[in-house]
C-alpha cells in the first residue's frame, strides 16, 4: 500500500468521523409516567350543599399521578422545546379539629372532633417545556401547564377523637358521611414548573432513552372559585423516548488533491493524484 493510498484513506476516515460527530438530536417522542405529591392551601368553610359542622379547612396534602405522551424538538443542539399531553390527578386530604363541651352520661365533658374531606381532582393537562442541556444527558427544564379539569370527587366525615366513651346521636363515632362530585370546581388551572431530567441511553446509538426527572410546580389561581384554594407539588417521573437525528448543518470535507513532494529516482515528473 503506497503513501497516496494511505493519505486518501486517512482523509476518508476523518471526514466520516466529523460527519458522525455533527449528527444531532432533532426530535424525540416519549411515553411519560410519574407520581406527584401535592400541598394544598385553602380557606374552605366546607363543601357547598354538604352538611358539616367543621370550623373550616386551611391546608392539607395528597398524592396524584401523571400519565401521557410527549414530543420534543431541538431548537439548537443545547436547547429544545417540548409539548406534553397528560392525564393527571390531584389528591387532597383536608383536616380540621375543634373542641366542644358536650353532655354525656349526665355529665359535661370536653370532646375533640375531627372533620375530614378527601378530594380527587381529575384533569387533562398540556405542558409546554423548554430544556437546556449544560452537560451531556443532563437537561434543565422550565415551562407552564394548562389543565382542563374534567371532574372532582369527595368523601367527607366527622369523627369523635376523644373521649372514647361518647357517641353521636346515630350511636356511632362518625356522622355526616357523604360522597359525591364537587360542583363548584374551576374548569381550568394554570401552573408554572421547573426541574431536571437525565437521559440514560439504552443503545449505543442513543436512539432509545430512559429519562428520570423531577419537576416542582406552583399553581396559579384557585382550584375552586367559591373559596381560596391554591396548590403546589413535586412530580417524580420517567420518560421512555425514541430519538430521531437531524441532518448535519456543516458540509462534509471535500477531499483535495494530494501531491507528492518527494523527488523519485530517475527525475521523473511528479503528477498530482486526484482525490475521491
Amino acid at each position: 500500500m503506497n503513501q497516496y493510498t494511505l493519505a486518501t484513506l486517512f482523509l476518508c476516515v476523518a471526514a466520516t468521523a466529523l460527519h458522525a460527530q455533527e449528527a444531532t438530536e432533532a426530535w424525540r417522542f416519549s411515553l411519560h409516567g410519574g407520581g406527584q405529591h401535592i400541598a394544598h392551601d385553602t380557606e374552605l368553610p366546607g363543601l357547598p350543599e354538604v352538611p358539616s359542622c367543621a370550623p373550616g379547612f386551611t391546608d392539607g396534602s395528597g398524592n396524584g399521578i401523571a400519565l401521557g405522551i410527549a414530543a420534543e424538538r431541538a431548537i439548537v443542539p443545547s436547547l429544545s422545546a417540548g409539548l406534553r399531553v397528560l392525564y393527571q390527578t390531584y389528591g387532597a386530604t383536608l383536616t380540621a379539629r375543634d373542641q366542644q363541651l358536650v353532655s354525656a352520661m349526665h355529665d359535661t365533658v370536653t370532646a375533640t372532633f375531627e372533620y375530614t374531606i378527601e378530594t380527587t381532582h381529575r384533569a387533562v393537562g398540556t405542558e409546554l417545556i423548554l430544556g437546556y442541556e449544560p452537560l451531556r444527558g443532563l437537561r434543565v427544564l422550565a415551562g407552564a401547564r394548562l389543565d382542563v379539569i374534567t371532574g372532582a370527587s369527595f368523601h367527607q366525615q366527622e369523627a369523635i377523637v376523644s373521649p372514647g366513651t361518647i357517641r353521636f346521636e346515630n350511636d356511632r363515632r362518625t356522622r355526616n358521611e357523604a360522597d359525591g362530585e364537587i360542583a363548584t370546581t374551576a374548569s381550568t388551572h394554570l401552573a408554572v414548573l421547573a426541574g431536571l431530567r437525565y437521559d440514560l441511553a439504552l443503545d449505543r446509538a442513543r436512539r432509545l432513552l430512559l429519562s428520570p426527572e423531577v419537576l416542582a410546580w406552583q399553581g396559579l389561581g384557585d382550584l375552586d372559585p367559591s373559596a381560596p384554594w391554591s396548590l403546589r407539588g413535586v412530580r417524580f417521573g420517567v420518560s421512555a423516548s425514541y430519538v430521531l437525528f437531524g441532518t448535519e448543518s456543516a458540509s462534509p470535507i471535500e477531499p483535495g488533491t494530494i501531491e507528492d513532494t518527494s523527488v523519485p529516482q530517475g527525475g521523473n515528473e511528479v503528477r498530482p493524484v486526484p482525490g475521491r
